[in-house]
């Protein structure tokens, strides 16, 4: 899954920080699911959907036929260990352990609910 995910991202437009983060998310992803058992004799729909999950955490997708077709899978299988992976990992938009964007957008939403409890407590006093 790693040789796939090293070889096929860096061709497609995809920074090494990145690659670097669908490979954490593989392993993290091997970790959370201890000794269940994981079918990996199609190791080319797990790295589809490592590369394709990566990416929509970044805001960086590429259409799901584009990426079954690099990684010579079906949509299918990438969909269905893509839900997997957010399932397990519980993985959201802007996910702090694979986002490597210079200003994550979460901030943001941090900045804004701090200046809100603010703005409320201001609000209530007397």
């Amino acid at each position: 899954v790693e040789s796939r995910l090293t070889t096929t991202m860096p061709q497609h437009d995809v920074g090494l920080e990145v690659v670097g983060a669908a490979i954490q998310m593989w392993v993290e992803y091997r970790v959370a699911i201890g000794k269940r058992f994981l079918d990996l004799s199609h190791p080319e729909s797990w790295s589809a959907a490592l590369d394709y999950t990566v990416r929509k955490v970044n805001f960086a997708e590429a259409p799901i036929e584009e990426i079954a077709r690099w990684y010579g899978t079906g949509e299918t299988a990438i969909r269905h260990n893509h839900a997997d992976l957010v399932s397990v990992l519980d993985i959201m938009p802007c996910d702090y352990r694979y986002y490597r964007g210079e200003e994550n957008p979460l901030d943001k939403l941090v900045e804004a609910a701090m200046m809100l409890e603010d703005l409320e407590k201001r609000f209530r006093a007397a």
